[in-house]
């Protein structure tokens, strides 16, 4: 299993480049008005290399010599991705890359889901206001709570939340994902929310409260995922090397009753999602301090 907590489960170390290497600096813009777009992916498809470009759509990709590749792709939620020749792009004086807006056909937002005339807001996950900081994670690593719909109840998703301790750098931005439980295994796979939403605690030993309302996100019969995913350290305190902590630290929930096991985790590169599994003398089931406010139908 390769995901870990940072004390009890810490995700994966950043991959170190030790061959020679070439490397591919470019700044990544929308197409339609030259805006940075912050937080992109950069990669080599099918292998272990890729970064995220900073605030200012800068990147710099180093390829080792061993890797074969004549391509590489661009992808951030809310554009359409683009795959880039290496050559054409090495050859070129021009290195800013533009990307398209994606443009999205949904339906109207329905306060009242059908049949429904007495919509009940409710939270799903823990109303607590403290725990114990332990997930830290690597660059494009993410960390993901499952919220069953067990009964199968219409309703839209209103607000998600993260509680970030004061531990690490508390201000660090993370991105806000959503997922469908629709991969191997009812993992995350397809997004649920395709918007770009990046947000930052302040001091830290807070909830940091998403409004998602406006997003027309239906809750799926069969439960969705929240994860947050950890982005460039965009602080001047930011630590590097092995055992220190990286950007801002997720809380987590301790939990002695039995529960199932709803924390998932994935590393930036591969994409592959693992449950965490309790240990056999593990007492507490570890969950993520995320919670979701959701309007549901009560019948």
């Amino acid at each position: 299993m390769r995901s870990q907590l940072l004390l009890i489960l810490g995700i994966v170390a950043p991959l170190l480049v030790l061959a020679q290497s070439k490397n591919l600096s470019g700044r990544i813009l929308e197409n339609a008005n030259a805006k940075a777009i912050e937080f992109a992916q950069i990669f080599i498809p099918k292998t272990a290399i890729g970064t995220i470009s900073d605030e200012k759509g800068n990147f710099t990709l180093s390829i080792p010599d061993n890797i074969s590749a004549d391509s590489f792709s661009i992808f951030v939620l809310g554009y359409k991705s683009r795959t880039l020749s290496i050559v054409d792009f090495q050859s070129s004086t021009d290195k800013n890359i533009g990307l398209v807006a994606d443009t999205y056909s949904g339906a109207e937002v329905e306060i009242t889901a059908k049949g429904c005339q007495n919509m009940k807001v409710i939270n799903w996950g823990t109303t607590s206001n403290t725990g114990p900081g332990l997930f830290s994670a690597s660059l494009g690593s993410q960390v993901a709570m499952y919220f069953p719909n067990s009964k199968s109840k219409s309703g839209y998703i209103k607000k998600v939340s993260f509680f970030i301790s004061s531990d690490g750098i508390p201000d660090t931005k993370f991105r806000v994902r959503i997922y469908y439980a629709d991969g191997e295994n009812a993992a995350p796979k397809s997004d649920l929310l395709v918007h770009n939403i990046v947000a930052h605690a302040e001091a830290g030993n807070e909830w940091v409260n998403i409004d998602v309302s406006s997003y027309n996100l239906e809750v799926p019969s069969d439960g969705f995922f929240v994860a947050m995913e950890w982005l460039p350290e965009n602080s001047p305190k930011a630590e590097y090397g092995v055992g220190h902590i990286r950007g801002q630290v997720l809380c987590a929930m301790l939990e002695s009753k039995k529960t199932d096991d709803l924390t998932w985790s994935c590393d930036f590169l591969s994409g592959n999602w693992n449950q965490h599994q309790k240990m056999k003398n593990q007492k507490n089931t570890i969950h993520p301090m995320i919670r979701a406010e959701v309007s549901i139908c009560p019948k």
